[in-house]
């Protein structure tokens, strides 16, 4: 794993958060003021990929402060997520509540110990980008928060955030939270789409960041890149595909690394090393 004091890129910038996975933390070390895209496909695994993420830096000793920005999800949607991937309880039951006595008692400890999590929620329904971007920087501020996830959409507007002119669409807002990570010292993970292009193509593995929605440019705004994808959504046939979920690292200005193939649980969106069976 990455040296969470300083990382291994040379970087003079503090390593502040995980990936919970050493070679993507090797590859990617998450460093004090950047902003760090997670794109693929819908329905691949992005929303179950920031939760593990999340959970990887509250569970790990020294704990990370964090920020969980639900922008398309409710703060309850997001816990039973989390719940079902620390207990690997099928998140249908516990949605339904359908559990067996050790079940329950299982979720009844995870339930009590949630409160002693520095965990800060901003939550969808913000009026506006400065509106989102202000409520983050209060909740991050107030946590001492380290990592910053957001899982959805930005609004669209310019940013006029802390009075800053940080540019009109999307490359203005990821701007206005560089901004915001390096002046709390965190980094940001932000949930980022991969065009249709990909489907038209025989490998439809993403290749960022030319795939990435809003192109060069908008990568250009972002310190690295994760893609994912899951062969399992175009070809459920395959043996074993359902379980793979694989991940490819790119830094900035640097080419896509290769396919780390990780374990995904799709019933309860676990997310761990990939052991091959047999």
């Amino acid at each position: 794993m990455a040296d969470f004091d300083r990382g291994n890129d040379g970087s003079d910038r503090p390593v502040v958060a995980t990936t919970g996975f050493a070679q993507l933390d090797d590859a990617v070390p998450l460093r004090a003021g950047q902003v760090t895209w997670v794109a693929s496909r819908p329905a691949v695994g992005k929303s179950f990929f920031l939760q593990n993420v999340l959970l990887s830096n509250l569970r790990r000793r020294p704990v990370v402060p964090s920020v969980y920005v639900a922008l398309e999800s409710s703060r309850h949607d997001v816990e039973q997520r989390l719940l079902s991937i620390l207990s690997r309880i099928p998140l249908t039951l516990v949605r339904n509540g359908e559990l067996a006595d050790r079940e329950m008692a299982r979720l009844d400890s995870l339930i009590r110990a949630r409160p002693a999590w520095p965990l800060g929620w901003v939550e969808a329904g913000c009026a506006g980008l400065d509106r989102l971007l202000l409520e983050t920087w209060e909740v991050a501020r107030w946590r001492g928060a380290k990592l910053i996830v957001i899982d959805g959409p930005l609004p669209r507007g310019d940013s006029q955030f802390f009075g800053q002119a940080h540019g009109p669409g999307l490359p203005g807002a990821v701007r206005a939270l560089r901004w915001l990570a390096a002046e709390l010292g965190a980094v940001v993970l932000i949930e980022g789409q991969v065009g249709r292009a990909v489907e038209s193509r025989q490998n439809k593995r993403p290749r960022l960041p030319a795939d990435l929605r809003g192109g060069r440019r908008l990568a250009g705004e972002g310190d690295s890149t994760f893609a994912l994808y899951r062969q399992h959504v175009y070809e459920p046939w395959l043996p074993d595909s359902e379980g793979l979920l694989e991940v490819a690292p790119r830094r900035h200005n640097g080419t896509q690394g290769p396919w780390l193939p990780l374990r995904f649980d799709p019933r309860t969106g676990h997310i761990g090393p990939w052991r091959a069976e047999g």
